[in-house]
């Protein structure tokens, strides 16, 4: 016997679009290989032109803080479809991205980083607390009950 757990996203939920801005954020901030290590994902999700307007956007010698403010907190993004269906390996890449969001924000000297770039990452804990919720509600709809969960980790 074998069980699976499936995430489906709304593309106007709110999980999924701090998620993709997260990791556009990192693609536009960082080197070609980590660039290179995204991009699968971004090509998996995103719509074809959304996709493309990050890669183009990388390309160009823009302000983090412009980036963020005119470009991601614009919801200018859109997915591939209406729904994302995330589970497995991806479900738990998904809460180590997340676990690394607030880890940055964490580390983030607030006198060097604008409020732009702060803001983006705000909302790491409620965003694994809304996937807890959601996995326990999934089992209890399928009859399992004092369903606890410590704690979602990539490890």
């Amino acid at each position: 016997m074998k069980c699976e757990l499936t995430l489906i996203f709304e593309e106007n939920d709110g999980t999924l679009r701090w998620l993709f801005n997260i990791l556009i954020y990192a693609h536009q901030i960082s080197d070609p290989e980590v660039r290179a290590a995204l991009q699968p994902t971004l090509q998996e999700f995103l719509h074809e032109r959304s996709y493309k307007e990050v890669l183009r956007l990388a390309d160009t010698d823009m302000e983090e803080q412009a980036f963020v403010k005119d470009y991601l907190l614009q919801d200018l993004i859109k997915f591939k479809t209406d729904q994302v269906k995330m589970k497995g390996e991806k479900i738990k890449a998904m809460c180590f991205t997340i676990e690394q969001a607030g880890n940055m924000q964490r580390e983030a000297d607030p006198n060097s980083v604008s409020q732009e770039v702060l803001t983006l990452f705000e909302g790491h804990e409620e965003r694994l607390s809304q996937i807890k919720d959601c996995m326990i509600k999934a089992l209890e709809e399928a009859g399992a009950s004092q369903i606890q969960i410590g704690s979602l980790a990539s490890q």
